[in-house]
């Protein structure tokens, strides 16, 4: 049967389209070329056109629309014996279940889709269905069938010298064995993956490889690692090498709010500072932050640095902006965590302006980091805690203050030691 020019056109037409994020336009062009190829009576042309707009229909978050035309183009491959086709249809009813998040019924469908997806067609978009089925099996946290998929996935990449999908797998075979807490093998993963990422030239990947290995060093208090990993997935990140086409992904606002806390821990709190603010800073004009909890969290962080560089009005400011947004988060508890801390900021504050006497100074603003340390405490921080907690201790024995303030700071900074440890 010839394929009419006004299905091709519009099928070259909505693809344009759907690339360049224009979704009305691609929305109309395909549903042309769908009702040009039931006009023609062409089952593979409405298998793909189906599949098409499922694909266009998942972009624009309208899943019960994409489930219904991938399961027509399943149909259709189905009448049709087409194993590539019923296996590209089912991918498809996986990634629309995957973004419901019924990961089980996902997990299925992948399964199936990549067992009957013909290798000699396409070895490539074989793996990769395997390689989505791991994510699926990773998300839902079963390992074995997890690493299955990936071995699998490995096999193919390999025969087929794919170097960006040899990397891949090797850094979800490496997150996988983070996951199960087998930490030195993980980081074997990791720096293969990154040696590959680097070959091929994917830099953004390298950096999320690097912010994965510096969160790493952060779990186990080893600061300066942390750091020198974590400023390299920053200034690679700045650089926006390869970040189009990465397929592993680390944004800029993780990778500086990681760096700055990172530099918090370790004394550096005037850089802290500047990474916090970063991690907040819109990237352009038209750049949105939607996630209010987060960027709560940051100028939280914020604050809690200005209180130990002892800038008093920047973390009143920084927590006025950290309240706003978790109430824009509808966050009650940590609202109400904030404007406690807040007000006994002002409430000092005022005072700290006016006093003069360096000891009674000393006196507010010891227990005012009391107060804070024992608000982390609460809050299950006991890294951020114990900082503000030798903090106090520091300023009660220069100022010799009475042996029972002393003794029970000493024995909250012990507590606090002891959560760390176990």
């Amino acid at each position: 049967m010839e394929i009419s020019l006004l299905w091709q056109q519009c099928i070259r037409a909505g693809v344009y389209a759907t690339k360049e994020n224009a979704f009305p336009e691609a929305r109309s062009a395909l549903t042309k070329a769908l009702n040009e190829a039931e006009r023609m009576g062409s089952p593979i042309c409405v298998a793909f056109s189906c599949r098409l707009l499922g694909a266009l229909y998942v972009r624009m978050n309208d899943l019960p629309r994409a489930e219904a035309k991938y399961r027509k183009a399943f149909a259709v491959c189905l009448g049709l014996g087409n194993e590539k086709g019923l296996a590209e249809s089912l991918a498809g009813m996986a990634l629309v279940k995957s973004k419901q998040r019924q990961l089980e019924q996902a997990q299925q469908l992948y399964s199936y889709a990549a067992d009957i997806f013909p290798q000699d067609v396409s070895p490539l978009r074989a793996a990769a269905l395997y390689t989505e089925l791991a994510h699926v099996c990773f998300r839902r946290m079963d390992w074995l069938n997890a690493q299955t998929a990936l071995g699998k996935a490995a096999g193919i990449y390999r025969k087929h010298q794919c170097l960006t999908g040899e990397a891949e797998i090797l850094f979800l075979f490496a997150e996988i064995m983070f996951m199960r807490s087998r930490k030195k093998l993980a980081m074997k993963y990791f720096r293969k993956a990154g040696a590959l990422f680097a070959q091929i030239g994917d830099f953004h990947a390298l950096a999320a490889i690097h912010h994965i290995v510096a969160f790493a060093f952060v779990e186990n208090a080893a600061w300066v690692d942390a750091l020198v990993y974590e400023d390299r997935a920053v200034l690679l990140l700045k650089d926006g090498h390869g970040a189009e086409d990465a397929s592993i992904r680390v944004t800029l606002r993780e990778a500086c709010f990681l760096q700055g806390y990172v530099c918090w821990q370790t004394g550096y709190l005037e850089e802290a500072e500047r990474c916090f603010l970063e991690a907040v800073a819109p990237a352009n004009a038209t750049d949105q932050f939607d996630e209010y909890d987060q960027k709560a969290c940051v100028f939280q962080s914020l604050a809690l640095a200005s209180l130990q560089r002892q800038n008093f009005s920047s973390a009143k400011e920084y927590y006025l902006q950290a309240m706003k947004w978790f109430q824009h988060a509808e966050n009650g508890p940590k609202t109400g965590e904030i404007a406690e801390e807040l007000t006994f900021l002002i409430t000092n504050e005022k005072a700290l302006e006016k006093i003069n006497a360096p000891l009674l100074e000393d006196e507010v603003r010891w227990k005012l980091l009391l107060k804070i340390a024992h608000n982390l405490e609460r809050k299950n921080q006991p890294l951020q805690a114990v900082q503000f907690a030798w903090q106090v201790l520091k300023i009660l024995r220069e100022e010799e203050e009475d042996t029972d303030s002393v003794r029970a700071v000493e024995e909250f900074v012990r507590s606090l030691s002891e959560q760390i440890r176990g």
